[in-house]
């Protein structure tokens, strides 16, 4: 009986079933949500969570591929295939990870802005 494929995800780094994983394509142009698998090019993988997400965007996992702009649009389409675009925009995880201080030894700078989250 054979193992099931593994992968790390670019923003935790740990490693995990790769069918537990949001694959992303990337085709020397731009980098594509493959939630099937099956697109072609190098495949990036991330965790179905939103604080890993907020770390690939702090170690700019997205940007060392594509263009700035485009890593930050990327970075919307996967807070809307995650369904976190609502607590991302109240504060959410960053919130919580700049409480934490995960913000702090991932990023160097609290990632949300002071005063911009909105209180509970």
């Amino acid at each position: 009986m054979s193992l099931p494929p593994n992968r790390s995800c670019v923003g935790c780094r740990r490693v995990r079933e790769k069918r537990d994983l949001l694959r992303l394509s990337f085709d020397r142009r731009t980098i594509r949500i493959d939630p099937k698998g099956r697109l072609p090019g190098r495949g990036l993988y991330l965790c179905r969570d939103e604080a890993c997400l907020v770390l690939a965007e702090a170690r700019h996992a997205f940007s060392r591929w594509i263009e700035a702009d485009d890593a930050r649009r990327l970075a919307a389409e996967i807070r809307e295939v995650l369904g976190a675009g609502w607590p991302f925009f109240l504060g959410g995880i960053t919130k919580f990870l700049d409480q934490t201080g995960v913000s702090e030894r991932v990023a160097g700078r609290p990632l949300a802005d002071a005063g911009a989250a909105l209180h509970a």
